[in-house]
């Protein structure tokens, strides 16, 4: 199977000489990050941006088990080979970017950079996703099958106390069966997804890669965010000076979980910073 995939061609126009995959968090897909890549990507001759949907989210259904990491990092490398195009970064946020990591060590060829958007490299102590991941699938486990309208989907949520954003963004995997609305995400899947996230260790990128990967990854934490501890990031931060061309570690200051929503420019700008040096 071959995951959905969408494009953005490189800004001015021309042959790509690589390509900047972006990957979102659980319950997510590519779209989240069409307008972060347009801003990133302009003016940066030769990238063409992927927004990939990973298995079991959006357009990417169907796909069997097992649902894991690694399963998703195989799926990506699988679908580099299937277009003929070679991948140089990659940027994951949360459940994507310890994606970001296992495809690195997966993939034939070194990534130059890798882009771990607050997320727990390793195996968290509190073995649960964020709040608002735990309550949002709570929610839809005990949600109707179905709803007769999109708005009919957001006032129900909104009624369970959810926030309108995030009833919107999950609007986005509704799809019509008839007269009626039904959430398409498998949640077994998801949640599966979840679990194997909480319990793979991605440390061995930051402190034992293997000599072929020559490329820096960088850890962005919310400064906010309780997703990366302080057990967590100190490994970093070790890492990080032991190996200084390798590792680097960024904190966006007052920056929640959603980094790239609560301070898209304090992002881009460290993304550019660790894109030109």
């Amino acid at each position: 199977m071959k995951l959905a995939l969408a494009t953005l061609p490189p800004e001015p126009p021309g042959p790509p000489r690589g390509v900047f995959l972006f990957l979102h968090g659980i319950l997510g897909s590519g779209t989240n990050w069409r307008g972060f890549a347009k801003r990133l990507l302009a003016g940066r001759p030769g990238l063409e941006a992927w927004l990939v949907d990973l298995r079991m989210h959006g357009r990417s259904q169907g796909f069997p088990p097992p649902h894991t990491v690694e399963a998703c990092a195989q799926d990506l490398v699988a679908l580099a080979a299937s277009e003929g195009k070679t991948v140089t970064h990659v940027l994951g946020h949360s459940f994507g970017g310890k994606v970001a990591m296992a495809f690195a060590l997966a993939r034939p060829e070194p990534l130059e950079r890798v882009f771990v958007i607050d997320s727990h490299p390793g195996i968290p102590k509190v073995q649960r996703g964020s709040e608002t991941t735990v309550r949002v699938l709570e929610l839809l486990r005990a949600a109707p099958p179905s709803f007769a309208t999109r708005d009919a989907f957001t006032a129900h949520f909104v009624g369970q106390g959810l926030d309108r954003g995030v009833t919107a963004w999950l609007a986005m995997n509704l799809a019509q069966e008839g007269d009626r609305f039904v959430f398409r995400l498998d949640l077994d899947a998801i949640e599966a997804l979840l679990h194997d996230y909480l319990v793979t260790d991605g440390f061995a990128l930051l402190e034992a890669p293997p000599p072929s990967f020559e490329g820096r990854v960088v850890v962005v934490k919310g400064g906010a965010s309780p997703t990366v501890d302080a057990e967590a990031e100190a490994r970093i931060r070790a890492a990080a000076e032991a190996r200084p061309s390798n590792v680097a570690l960024e904190t966006i200051p007052n920056a929640g979980h959603w980094v790239h929503v609560d301070a898209p420019d304090a992002l881009l700008a460290v993304i550019a910073r660790h894109l030109e040096t």
